[in-house]
């Protein structure tokens, strides 16, 4: 999309929104995933979990005459997503500690020049010139299960245990709103049954 502001006031004077037909689309990165489970202890089973995916090149072009733009790096792509797990289980208890890392992002200014809202302004984007950095995000969930002795599962849950807010984008897909729609809006209370046959 094209958002374009007036450098005084801030107010929207240009909005085009359509579909693009790309040429060539390429991706080049790293997935990596680990576990481990430790030895059983009379305090239960641990594990650990990790998945991580590494981003270094999202670029696209619509034709083999144009040059290519490498979105890597800016908002919608980060450079890393990780997602970390602790898992316990003892008897029929169990539980997990999960921790969702995505690092720092650069996202359109609507006011290089004036330097509001731009820390990088001399940044050279796929979007033009001025960027900000938005710093990376961590979010912590935590659930705590049950097995029932007639083969059901119970589940209590957080996400966001800690009320990280989301961070304020002005290249953002939502509708209406200068929230990163990507990541959790406040803390989520969940519960959770499941029934085997």
């Amino acid at each position: 999309s094209q958002l374009r502001r007036d450098s005084a006031t801030g107010q929207i004077t240009t909005l085009a929104r359509g579909n693009a037909n790309l040429g060539e689309v390429e991706t080049e990165g790293l997935d990596m995933s680990i576990s481990y489970r430790l030895p059983r202890t009379a305090y239960g089973q641990f594990s650990i979990r990790n998945e991580t995916s590494y981003l270094d090149k999202y670029r696209s072009r619509s034709s083999s005459a144009e040059s290519w733009d490498n979105y890597a790096g800016q908002y919608f792509y980060n450079r890393v997503k990780s997602n970390t797990s602790v898992d316990w289980a003892l008897g029929n208890w169990s539980a997990t500690w999960s921790s969702r890392y995505y690092s720092g992002v650069k996202d359109t200014c609507w006011d290089a020049t004036g330097g509001v809202e731009c820390n990088m302004p001399d940044f050279k984007a796929t979007w033009g010139t001025g960027a900000n950095k938005l710093g990376s995000n961590i979010y912590h969930d935590l659930s705590v299960g049950y097995k029932t002795s007639w083969d059901g599962r119970i589940l209590v849950g957080i996400n966001n245990l800690f009320d990280h807010g989301p961070r304020i984008v002005r290249n953002t897909q939502a509708s209406a709103s200068a929230v990163d729609a990507d990541m959790p809006l406040d803390r989520f209370f969940y519960l959770r049954y499941n029934q085997s046959f």
